[in-house]
C-alpha cells in the first residue's frame, strides 16, 4: 500500500511539473541555479552569455575558454540536467540503455515521447534564455545522452547548442574508416546546431559516420593545449634543480588503442579478460619495471597517473606491482598513484612515460623528456595498435623493460632525452591537434559568436 501511494504521488508530482505552471517553476529554479564560472570582463555589447553543460567532463577546456574576456560562462550542473530529465520524461523514454543503444531506438512510440520531452524542455529553456540572457549553450561532447533532449530543445527555440567534441584527439587517418563504421553502426548523431572538433581527421570521421553535416563542423584545435603552448618555454625539470626528482608514468590499459569492435570480454574498462588480447605483457612490464625502479631509487618520487583514478584501475596496477616486487604500492613509500592534472605532473617530471593518448602530445608540446614503450605486444601482434608511428622519431622509444629502465636511469642522471627537430614537431602538431599556435579557445569563441549571430567579435584572453 505504501509503495502504491509513493508511486501515485510521484506520478502526480510529475504531472503537475509537466504542466505550464510546473515548467515555469522548473525554469525559475534553473535560472537561480546557473552560477558564473568566470568573470567575463568585456563590455556587455560583445560579451556572450554561455550555458556550460557537463563542465566536470571537460574542465581543462572550460578553464581555458574562461580566459576569453568576451565570454561569460554559466555552469548548468549535470545533476540538474539529470533531475529535469527524471521529472519531465514520459514513461516510455525512461528505460535504461546499454552504451550506444540510445541512438538506435526505432520504436515510434518512444520516439514520439522523446519529441514531447524535448518540447517540454524547450519551454523551460525559453524562460531561462530570457531571464539569464543566454546567447548559446555548449557541451564537451556530442553524444552525452542526458543532453540530447536539451540540444533538441535549444534547436526548437533557436538557441545555438554547440558541442566541442573533446574526444578523437588521438586519431590517425588510417583509422578513420574503421572508427566511422563503428560510430555509424551505433547510430550516433548530434542534435545541436554546431559542432567543433580537434582536427581535420576528426572532422572527416564525424562527416563520414553521418554524425553531423561537414558544412556545420569546425576544426579549432585542442583547446586544453592552449596553455601548454604558453608554458612550453618554461625550463625543463632537471636532476640538479634542488627539488626531489620525479618520474611519471601515465598509466594505460591493456586495450588502450584503436582496437576494433567487437572488443573481447572485459575484466574492467580498458582491460581485457582475455590475456591473449591486448597489451597484457606490455602493461605488466612497464608498470612492474617502473615499481622496480622506485625501489632502486628511494631518493626519487615515482608517480603513476591512471586515466581514471578508480579502484578498478588501481587494483590492476597493484596486482602487477605485487607480482614484480612482492610488495603492494602502499609498501613502497616513493611510489604513488596520483590524480593531479597531466600538465602539472609533466612539468615537474624528469621524464614522462606515455602511450596512445593525448599525454603523448601534451608532453611533447611542453618540450619534456617523453618516453613511449614499444615492445612486447606493441612490437609484435598489436604493432598496428600504436599511434603516431610516422612520428616516433620525436620520442625516446623503450624497446624492452630493461630499455625503459635504462632511459629512466638516464633521466635521473640529467640526460636530455628529447628527440626530433622543430620542423618535425610542427608537422606532428599540425596533423594531430590542428593547434600549433595555442589559439583554439579564440577560434571556439569566434564560432560561438557566429552561431549566436554576434558579428562584433573582439579577440582577447584574460591575462
Amino acid at each position: 500500500m505504501s509503495n502504491m501511494l509513493k508511486s501515485g504521488g510521484l506520478r502526480l508530482l510529475r504531472s503537475l511539473l509537466s504542466s505550464e505552471p510546473g515548467l515555469f517553476l522548473i525554469a525559475l529554479a534553473v535560472s537561480c541555479t546557473l552560477k558564473p564560472i568566470n568573470t567575463g570582463r568585456a563590455d556587455g555589447k560583445t560579451r556572450l552569455r554561455v550555458a556550460v553543460f557537463s563542465r566536470e567532463r571537460w574542465r581543462q577546456d572550460v578553464e581555458t575558454l574562461g580566459r576569453i574576456e568576451n565570454l561569460q560562462l554559466l555552469d548548468f550542473p549535470t545533476r540538474l540536467v539529470e533531475l529535469i530529465n527524471a521529472i519531465l520524461q514520459p514513461p516510455r523514454t525512461r528505460r535504461r540503455y546499454a552504451p550506444g543503444d540510445y541512438f538506435l531506438e526505432a520504436d515510434p512510440m518512444v520516439l514520439e515521447d522523446r519529441d514531447r520531452h524535448a518540447a517540454r524542455i524547450a519551454k523551460v529553456m525559453q524562460w531561462v534564455r530570457k531571464w539569464r540572457r543566454l546567447d548559446c549553450a555548449v557541451s564537451g561532447a556530442f553524444k552525452y545522452v542526458r543532453e540530447v533532449p536539451f540540444a533538441r530543445a535549444c534547436n526548437y527555440i533557436n538557441l545555438p547548442f554547440v558541442a566541442l567534441h573533446k574526444e578523437f584527439t588521438v586519431l590517425e587517418p588510417q583509422h578513420v574508416a574503421q572508427r566511422a563504421t563503428e560510430a555509424r553502426n551505433l547510430g550516433f548523431r548530434f542534435f545541436g546546431s554546431h559542432l567543433a572538433v580537434v582536427s581535420e581527421t576528426a572532422k572527416k570521421l564525424m562527416a563520414d559516420a553521418g554524425i553531423f553535416p561537414s558544412t556545420k563542423i569546425s576544426t579549432i584545435g585542442l583547446m586544453r593545449a592552449d596553455s601548454l603552448h604558453r608554458e612550453a618555454h618554461l625550463p625543463q625539470a632537471t636532476a640538479s634543480s634542488g627539488q626531489r626528482p620525479q618520474l611519471t608514468l601515465f598509466s594505460f590499459g591493456t586495450l588502450t588503442g584503436p582496437f576494433p569492435s567487437p572488443l573481447p570480454p572485459l575484466r574492467s574498462y580498458y582491460f581485457s579478460a582475455d590475456e591473449s588480447c591486448g597489451f597484457t605483457e606490455l602493461f605488466a612490464d612497464v608498470h612492474g619495471g617502473f615499481a622496480e625502479m622506485a625501489i632502486k631509487h628511494p631518493e626519487a618520487d615515482f608517480l603513476i597517473k591512471p586515466k581514471n583514478v578508480e579502484d578498478w584501475w588501481i587494483r590492476e596496477i597493484d596486482a602487477i606491482v605485487r607480482s614484480a616486487t612482492g610488495l603492494q604500492i602502499r609498501d613502497i613509500p616513493n611510489l604513488r598513484i596520483v590524480g593531479d592534472s597531466a600538465p602539472i605532473l609533466m612539468r615537474r617530471s624528469l621524464a614522462n612515460i606515455v602511450l596512445n593518448s593525448t599525454t603523448v602530445i601534451e608532453s611533447r608540446v611542453l618540450d619534456r623528456n617523453t618516453i613511449i614503450p614499444i615492445f612486447a605486444e606493441a612490437a609484435g601482434r598489436h604493432a598496428d595498435m600504436i599511434y603516431f608511428r610516422d612520428y616516433l622519431d620525436l620520442f625516446s622509444i623503450a624497446e624492452s623493460k630493461q630499455g625503459l629502465q635504462k632511459l629512466l636511469e638516464q633521466a635521473l642522471q640529467g640526460h636530455d632525452l628529447r628527440r626530433g627537430s622543430p620542423e618535425r614537431l610542427q608537422a606532428f602538431l599540425n596533423q594531430q591537434i590542428g593547434n600549433p599556435d595555442g589559439r583554439a579557445a579564440e577560434r571556439f569563441s569566434e564560432l560561438l559568436h557566429r552561431a549566436a549571430g554576434k558579428s562584433e567579435y573582439r579577440s582577447g584572453a584574460a591575462a
